[in-house]
């Protein structure tokens, strides 16, 4: 009798414990690889926060159905594709990023970028807040609530729909997929400074020949006045 209770409080105070004796390391879970930073000033990586907090809501969630219901609940499919799509998501964001440092041409990082904070970090893509983060950001917390109103009433693991999974999977996917030009190489880079350089060199010559025009036409101009006024003169 109540040995499920137990074991899952037993667990629960376990995982607690260790939460705590790791909290200084916590941060540097959820932050994101840098070739230059050390792990204090490294930006918080979106897809790392977002494993941590699936597995923190399931695992507890897990712990506390065992204890008040004295019983182990059922992991239905829903909730193990929901942990594939995050655990996938978060795979594919370390293998960009470990692409994208081996590539020499890739000069620009925003996870070298020093951290601007927590919420900043997740949501900014280097140019500012991103549609896909922001989108990501607010599905996960609207559906992290639900699964967890859902446990603490029914005591039961919510069993996400399909049309719920196939929406986390794509606003996954396009954050996935718009990190990939988030970094700029170095011919991306160039290319651009030659742009502007060109532009610069444009707008220079136009204003140069529109002087040098404007001289011509004041030199014009006041070569009439003085014939007018010559002749005006000999009359």
């Amino acid at each position: 009798m109540y040995a499920f209770t137990i074991s899952c409080s037993v667990a629960l105070f376990l995982i607690v414990i260790y939460l705590i004796y790791i909290r200084k390391n916590l941060n540097g879970l959820l932050k994101d690889e840098s070739t230059v930073l050390p792990v204090a000033q490294r930006p918080y990586s979106l897809s790392r926060t977002l494993f941590f907090y699936w597995t923190i809501i399931i695992v507890f969630s897990v712990c506390y159905i065992g204890i008040v219901s004295d019983n182990l609940t059922n992991i239905d499919n829903g909730v193990l594709i929901l942990i594939g799509i995050v655990a996938g998501t978060t795979t594919a964001g370390k293998l960009i990023d470990s692409n994208q440092i081996q590539n020499a041409d890739i000069t620009y990082r925003i996870q070298d970028i020093p951290s601007e904070g927590f919420f900043t970090d997740i949501l900014s893509d280097g140019n500012g807040i991103s549609i896909s983060r922001f989108q990501t950001v607010v599905f996960n917390i609207i559906y992290g609530c639900s699964f967890l109103a859902i446990v603490f009433t029914q005591n039961v693991l919510y069993n996400f729909p399909p049309q719920t999974l196939t929406l986390l999977g794509i606003s996954s996917g396009a954050y996935a997929l718009l990190k990939i030009p988030e970094n700029k190489s170095n011919a991306i880079s160039t290319s651009a400074g030659g742009a502007r350089a060109a532009a610069a060199g444009a707008a220079a010559g136009a204003a140069a020949g529109a002087a040098t025009g404007a001289a011509a036409g004041a030199d014009a101009a006041t070569g009439v006045v003085a014939a007018v006024i010559e002749k005006a003169t000999g009359a």
